[in-house]
């Protein structure tokens, strides 16, 4: 550990929901493909196991792809989002320099 290096307890580190920026996009993207494959499901009459993996699978994929590019954006757009006054949460932690 450097004297520069911030220690980070679970009560500073921001939700997944929040770092992941959820609301942003949950309802207007993943929400209409789970309702696709439900209606998919039902008109083609699917058994309810078949249904409830894939619908989760589909929720899981959507979550972790979705959390995935907010947050991989937010790392690589800290100083842009400072310049234009945007609230970044990633700008809170100092690369470890563990390279």
């Amino acid at each position: 550990m450097t004297a520069n290096s911030i220690t980070t307890t679970a009560s500073d580190m921001p939700s997944v929901r929040v770092l992941g920026r959820v609301d942003n996009w949950w309802y207007s993207k993943v929400a209409p493909a789970i309702a696709i494959s439900y209606c998919a499901a039902l008109l083609y009459q699917v058994p309810a196991g078949e249904t409830a993996r894939s619908i989760l699978l589909i929720s899981f994929v959507g979550l972790c792809a979705g959390s995935y590019g907010h947050i991989i954006n937010d790392v690589y757009d800290i100083e842009v989002d400072r310049n234009a006054g945007k609230r970044n949460h990633m700008a809170r932690f100092e690369p470890c320099g563990c390279a």
